[in-house]
């Protein structure tokens, strides 16, 4: 068959004038990038372009090449690309985003380090909702982990009970009681968890009851976490007053200041200045200065001890979390 060229020259003409009008948009693009004075927001500037082209090719264009790589290889989901990067632990969480995107086990196999291998096994146990998978987590630290989440997510105690970390089982059977309770409509599994989680729970069926009576219940603790949900749930600041410890009802108002300030960042110590109780109000103030942390507001504390406590613990939570 002979082919027509008065078809075909032209049809290359086209294509030829196609490839080169992509090339100079490319082109455009990075010598806007090569505008740029930081070189790391170069860096991410030509990793956008090759993520959005799928072309790791102009990631050679630059010297330290490893952030361009990975955005290609993420954007394509081709883990070969993540092997061009040199830096191994930016090649490791360029397998492990691949790995999780994919639920491809095989890929975390790649990553040298085992801690993240196991972090890359645990995200995609997670995703599949597979204890099986958490098996293969090296770190004993890591594997419970995995389990503690997975018996979470199936609703499973038994799945707790492959945990060895005495702190660890009970937090699992309260974390999954919790879920089981709410779904189930049922306070009485409530009453098996042994933490603070117990008034939440409590507080979430007297939610779904609309039965704020579910709260009245002699442990302190428990009222108290029972009325700050419904209190969180129903947008109804009263319900904090129900309280009957003063101390709590100013950790209530405390927590939900966050939710209600109409400053819309932030707490709100505005909301510790309705309070009538001193006890009350200090409470409150010792609430919001660790949860901030801010010692700022461990001035507004009138108990001389509950305010020296409050410079202690706030500064012990700034450094021990430095920005």
């Amino acid at each position: 068959m002979k082919l027509n060229n008065n078809i075909i020259l032209p049809a290359l003409v086209i294509f030829l004038i196609f490839i080169s009008s992509c090339t100079n948009q490319v082109d455009i693009l990075l010598s806007e990038c090569n505008g740029l004075q930081d070189t790391l927001d170069k860096n991410y500037c030509y990793a956008d372009i090759a993520a959005e082209r799928k072309d790791a090719s102009i990631c050679n264009k630059l010297e330290d090449k490893n952030i361009c790589y990975s955005s290609v290889a993420i954007r394509n989901q081709d883990e070969i690309i993540c092997e061009k990067i040199q830096n191994q632990s930016e090649r490791n969480i360029c397998f492990s985003s691949i790995a999780s995107l994919k639920s491809d086990l095989l890929i975390c196999d790649k990553i040298q380090e085992q801690n993240d291998k196991d972090g890359c096994y645990e995200v995609i146990a997670e995703n599949k909702q597979d204890s099986e998978i958490c098996d293969k987590i090296h770190y004993q630290s890591n594997r419970e982990e995995c389990y503690y989440y997975i018996a979470g997510g199936l609703r499973d105690v038994k799945l707790c009970d492959k945990i060895q970390n005495k702190s660890l089982i009970e937090d699992c059977y309260n974390f999954v009681y919790s879920f089981v309770a709410e779904e189930k409509d049922d306070i009485s599994i409530c009453n098996k968890i042994t933490d603070w989680s117990k008034g939440t729970c409590y507080g979430n069926i007297a939610f779904i009851r609309q039965n704020s009576s579910f709260c009245r219940v002699k442990d302190q603790s428990v009222q108290a976490g029972c009325y700050i949900v419904l209190a969180g749930r129903t947008n109804d600041l009263s319900f904090c007053d129900k309280i009957e410890n003063e101390s709590l009802i100013g950790e209530c108002y405390g927590h939900l200041s966050l939710y209600f300030s109409s400053k819309g960042a932030g707490y709100d110590i505005s909301f510790c200045e309705e309070l009538k109780s001193t006890i009350s109000k200090d409470s409150c103030y010792l609430f919001i200065a660790e949860a901030q942390p801010d010692v700022k507001v461990c001035e507004n504390i009138i108990n001389p001890n509950l305010k020296e406590e409050c410079y202690i613990n706030v500064k012990g939570i700034i450094n021990s979390n430095p920005q």
